[in-house]
């Protein structure tokens, strides 16, 4: 039996409370829930039964101090203070810290805040300055069932834990028809010449062994894969085995990340699906020479690039997913209105919570030389994380979770040189670098510099081959001789490089 506090509280009056007074990304002065009078009565609460109680408890426990010591929680904090009343409010993840109401479109999170309210304008000699953030609630609602409270959407969307189950399957294969017939910024779902070779996955679940097809000119829509190389790799193609693999690729001892990648490419509907160690021989220097001249063009036209963003190598799996959360989380439902039987439910949500921008910081692939043009140059991206799918194409971002997203902040840094880098005209007249603007297109192209010097590469003579598809691609906006990164036209800004400063 829930509390009196927890009782009366609803979807609605607080959003009703978010119109008097909205902050974003901060607590409001004024208008808020007022919850326990103090944490002894909330933990009381907690242990008498009221399960929304609980799980604010929990959560505070859960929820790292923003401020010293950083071993300590939000509850070993706010358990100390003198005044440690509760209040509750309702907030959006969705959008700026400066952002005004108006700009929101779904309520997702409920802020806990306890004790003296913080003060916004006090600086760090102040003691209001390091009075305990803000605990966070994330609520959500069935993806078949969403919620909507006048102009908002209520809770995103709760998230299946598989990631190869038939509903995330059902997800990407949504995001990726609504990109070809609706994105005019995107390329249409059309027939485009097959590479060199590409792996026949067949078309159906119980479609026959995949096999290594020559196109020999062909066009058809093909799906590629990048993804971390890790090391050696069991089954690769070679010149002895080259003939083999036309008849049936050997399946079962294909890396994991291979054979998550075919299950992907037929439940997406894409009939072919392009590896570059299944499809490039690998001890042919010459074959390697000719294929990887004509990366840029395997990447731009493909339909799809599945991005194996948390996979740490070959065998680690594409749909592995993080053992912490296989254990179903603790979730409470509150009601909408009063009194009413639709419920949004309430789970802990923590700082460190997986998206796109996360990913791409941290991702393991994205700190290989290699995988940096796959990115920049594929039209579309299918990533894989460890907790959910996320998407992104020239037009918008996506995950799983359906929390909407600010294009500009979940873009690629490279929004305008992918533009240029993407397309099938790269010279002429109808260059996009003419229509995009040659300054702005150079300050990106210094910036994907530096993005490419920091990654990795596992042979140093790699540095130069692996770089010069992009810098060929971008030549319409530097014009001039090229040499090694630099450009005649632009030497000055070329030589001036310096050493990364790193900060503790």
């Amino acid at each position: 039996m829930r509390c009196i506090h927890c009782a009366e509280i609803s979807i609605r009056h607080l959003v009703e409370l978010a119109t008097v007074e909205f902050v974003s990304q901060a607590f409001p002065q004024h208008a808020y829930y007022k919850h326990h009078a103090s944490i002894d009565g909330l933990v009381s609460s907690a242990r008498k039964g009221c399960d929304l109680c609980r799980l604010i408890y929990h959560t505070l426990k859960q929820t790292p101090s923003d401020h010293p010591p950083q071993d300590e929680t939000l509850f070993d904090i706010v358990k100390e203070l003198e005044q440690s009343d509760l209040r509750i409010a309702i907030s959006a993840d969705h959008i700026y810290s400066s952002d005004p109401l108006s700009e929101v479109e779904m309520f997702d999170v409920l802020m806990v805040q306890v004790g003296p309210p913080i003060v916004p304008e006090a600086s760090p000699s102040d003691e209001a300055y390091w009075r305990p953030a803000h605990a966070r609630l994330a609520l959500q609602v069935p993806r078949e069932k969403p919620l909507q409270l006048g102009k908002y959407r209520i809770g995103r969307n709760i998230l299946d834990p598989d990631l190869a189950s038939e509903t995330n399957f059902a997800v990407a294969r949504d995001w990726l028809q609504k990109c070809c017939e609706t994105h005019r910024e995107c390329p249409q779902d059309t027939s485009m010449p097959l590479p060199t070779r590409v792996i026949d996955v067949g078309i159906s679940g119980d479609a026959p062994a995949p096999r290594l097809l020559v196109s020999s000119g062909a066009e058809g829509r093909y799906a590629t894969l990048s993804h971390c190389w890790g090391g050696p790799i069991s089954s690769v193609l070679t010149t002895q085995n080259l003939k083999l693999f036309q008849s049936a690729l050997p399946y079962s001892d294909l890396p994991l990340n291979f054979r998550d990648a075919i299950s992907i490419t037929r439940h997406l509907g894409i009939r072919y699906l392009w590896i570059d160690s299944l499809c490039i021989v690998q001890d042919s220097r010459k074959d390697w020479e000719i294929e990887s001249s004509m990366m840029a063009s395997v990447y731009r036209r493909a339909l799809v690039t599945i991005s194996a963003l948390t996979s740490e190598g070959p065998a680690h799996g594409i749909f592995k997913t993080d053992e912490t959360l296989a254990s179903p989380m603790e979730c409470v439902p509150i009601p909408l209105d009063d009194g009413s039987s639709t419920t949004v439910m309430a789970r802990t949500k923590m700082p460190d919570e997986e998206h796109l921008m996360q990913l791409e910081l941290h991702a393991k692939l994205n700190s290989r030389g290699w995988t940096l043009q796959e990115s920049v140059l594929s039209p579309r991206q299918l990533c894989y994380g460890k907790r959910e799918i996320h998407w992104k194409c020239r037009h918008q971002y996506e995950a799983s979770e359906g929390i909407p997203r600010k294009r500009e902040l979940y873009m690629s840094t490279f929004n305008i040189l992918s533009v240029l880098l993407s397309s099938g005209t790269t010279d002429g007249a109808d260059s996009p670098a003419l229509e995009l603007g040659f300054s702005n297109c150079r300050q990106e192209y210094y910036a994907l510099i530096e993005e490419y010097t920091s990654r990795k590469l596992t042979f140093d003579s790699d540095k130069l081959p692996s770089f010069s598809t992009l810098a060929r691609l971008v030549h319409p906006a530097f014009e001039g001789e090229y040499l090694a990164g630099i450009w005649a036209t632009d030497l000055r800004r070329g030589l001036l490089w310096q050493k990364e400063m790193r900060t503790c």
